[in-house]
């Protein structure tokens, strides 16, 4: 009502200026017709210069704004101005958003002929550059061209290029200064410190951001852009480099963008906490505070599992603290955050809080679509195979939208389709330049690669990137099947990534190849859900204290250890898995989804795996250890599936359940 209220304010004060004050300056008499006369005159003789005609178009578009927010839904904690601001911001970006939905289509009819104007306009700009002198830019005619004379690289090459980056040297990969140097989360490999362009982020990311929203509009017609959203974020630390350049992931919030934070449930002082706990925390209370959320935002499925998870074990106590308006003393915060985030909170919601009590008691699945009725649908990216496991839980008939496949080192593609069982990811010729290995040449020292309209549909390709960044013809680790095409331009499906290939004696077993032969295993098991896993290859138990003959394990060649946390439909179903041998289980299955591993197990060169079953929560746990043993934010950690460090070994041995030594 306030939103009405406020329109027919505007729209009178429109007319009573525009009578009283601009039509007597025009001399002329008062008709129906008068006002948009006005506006027409405004545009042809910028009549806004004068004060009176100025407050006249300014109360005129103000007073048809407010009309159009009073007939949506809108969150019952905005004020006017900032149900004003969300409306800017969110229209506007929709608004971009499908201008650049209208290119990407435009793109996809030449995707090839995108890519050679791209790479022309990048060479052009950083041909005197350290680099671009270096590899000769300037002598490169085309794609072709820059394929035969500039090798493959990795990280390695980049090291002392970014290294005097670092130190202030300026014009060394690009004509522009970085806008950060960001860090990887370091999940899969060594963390990488990569620079990132102003050009990426101020531009493409903000398309990206658009395209998103224009998508996700179109996908959820009934979503109103006028409720806020839950963003499940934790702000990092970000350090100066001796040149002066900030050092952070790339996910961190810049201070211009704080402003725009209304359009969140969480208070922008929420968005200043870097505990995962705490914030998770407090977007969760603030989140369930506001009845009309309509989106969830969590960078990936293993940060809402987590999330999901914390709401189940601290429901009593968020419930608490949204009745009374005061905080858990038992939240790690700073004074001034907890002062503000409690006077955000006012007097406390006991009404609210009773509902949600209510819902909570009668468990948690289905739980986000029961506390916030007005759900649209939720935006993470499903690296970990989560989402069947969500949506059979906690988001049980919400839709899981990834809405964009990017890393540190560029975007890669965005998925058009988000009502889509499968998600693929249209690619986007115009942010980065891409060429394709063929999986089965990757260990080749200098394989031949293929550009976008080079490959076919149902190869698996590692990806190799040219990035406005600074990177050229980048190895950065991913592997992608093509699943079809967007007119001529193909679609991806992301598959795993190098770094995750369990390799002891040449077998290269990848993740996608894994979590099949998991899934075939754990469906023969009795009345059991796998929630998360992660594998080790039992040769990190040389750089740990731990022994196989400490674990329960006779096996003394190299052999595969699993860590598994389940779900379990009845208590008494884990002495159930106790009396199984889940190893051999798992180890059939293996050897039916991958013939070299089937190989060197007939043949004795890889062992009996180990397979335990860990206590719940685990892998939340496992997530705390690696932040705090890694250069890893919050925000950018994925869960990792193949454990890379002696520690994370030892660390989830400590973490089986009592009775599985080895099964």
């Amino acid at each position: 009502m306030k939103y009405f209220l406020t329109s027919v304010f505007m729209l009178t004060s429109h007319v009573f200026v525009g009578y009283y004050l601009v039509i007597p300056l025009l001399k002329g008499p008062f008709h129906w017709w008068t006002i948009p006369v006005v506006l027409l005159l405004d545009i042809m003789f910028d009549i806004s210069s004068f004060p009176a005609g100025g407050i006249v178009v300014l109360t005129f578009f103000l007073g048809i704004v407010f009309f159009h927010i009073s007939v949506q839904s809108v969150s019952k904690f905005h004020s006017l101005s900032s149900a004003l601001l969300q409306y800017v911001f969110e229209y506007g970006m929709l608004r971009s958003g499908r201008a650049a939905m209208k290119k990407l289509n435009a793109v996809s009819q030449r995707p090839r002929e995108y890519q050679e104007v791209l790479l022309k306009q990048w060479l052009k700009e950083n041909k005197d550059t350290v680099y671009g002198t270096k590899f000769k830019f300037s002598k490169v005619k085309n794609l072709n061209h820059f394929q035969e004379n500039h090798p493959l690289t990795d990280y390695e090459h980049y090291k002392p290029f970014i290294q005097d980056i670092a130190e202030g040297k300026r014009n060394t990969l690009t004509r522009e200064p970085p806008y950060r140097l960001s860090l990887t989360s370091g999940t899969t490999g060594e963390a990488k410190t990569l620079p990132v362009s102003g050009a990426f982020v101020k531009e493409d990311y903000t398309e990206i951001g658009g395209m998103a929203s224009a998508i996700s509009k179109e996908a959820f017609p009934h979503w109103s852009l006028m409720q806020r959203r839950i963003w499940f974020y934790c702000d990092p630390t970000l350090k100066k480099s001796k040149g002066g350049i900030p050092i952070g992931p790339l996910s961190s919030i810049p201070e211009w963008a704080r402003n725009l934070l209304v359009i969140y449930a969480t208070p922008a002082d929420g968005f200043r906490i870097g505990t995962s706990f705490e914030a998770t925390y407090i977007h969760l209370l603030f989140g369930l505070r506001d009845r009309g959320v309509s989106v969830i935002l969590a960078g990936f499925s293993t940060t809402l599992l987590s999330a999901m998870q914390l709401l189940e074990e601290e429901w009593e106590q968020l419930v608490e603290d949204l009745s009374s308006g005061m905080l858990s003393s038992k939240l790690n915060l700073d004074a001034e955050i907890r002062r503000n985030l409690e006077r955000a909170l006012g007097n406390g919601d006991p009404k609210r809080a009773s509902e949600l009590e209510r819902e909570f008691k009668k468990g948690f699945d289905g739980i986000i679509r029961r506390v916030w009725p007005d759900m649209a649908f939720i935006m993470s990216i499903d690296i970990a195979n989560l989402k069947s496991t969500l949506a059979s839980s906690y988001a049980k008939d919400v839709v899981m939208y990834s809405h964009c496949y990017g890393a540190t080192e560029g975007i890669i593609g965005m998925n058009i389709t988000p009502l889509e069982e499968e998600e693929d990811f249209v690619l986007t010729p115009t942010y980065t330049i891409y060429e394709f290995i063929l999986e089965n040449d990757m260990a080749k020292s200098n394989p031949k690669t293929y550009f976008i309209d080079e490959v076919e549909v149902g190869q698996n390709y590692e990806v190799v990137v040219t990035t406005k960044s600074g990177l050229c013809r980048f190895r950065f680790g991913d592997v992608v099947q093509i699943t079809g095409h967007h007119q001529e331009c193909p679609k991806v499906k992301f598959l795993y990534r190098s770094g995750s290939l369990l390799n002891m004696c040449g077998e290269k077993m990848n993740q996608a190849i894994l979590v099949e032969a998991l899934e075939t295993a754990v469906s023969k098991w009795p009345e059991t859900e796998l929630l998360y896993y992660a594998v080790a290859e039992s040769t990190l138990l040389s750089g740990t204290s731990v022994g196989v003959e400490d674990y329960g394990d006779e096996e003394t060649r190299p052999h595969y250890i699993f860590f598994l946390e389940v779900k379990l439909e009845e208590e008494e179903t884990l002495e159930k898995l106790k009396k199984l041998n889940l190893s051999e289980q798992l180890d059939k299955s293996l050897c039916h989804h991958h013939h070299v591993y089937k190989h060197f197990r007939s043949n004795g060169q890889i062992g009996d795996p180990s397979v335990f079953v860990v206590c719940k929560g685990s892998f939340g746990r496992l997530h705390n250890y690696i932040l705090e043993n890694s250069s890893a934010t919050a925000n950018q950690l994925k869960m990792p599936q193949k454990l890379r460090t002696p520690g994370m070994v030892e660390f989830m041995l400590t973490q089986r359940q009592e009775g599985f030594q080895k099964t």
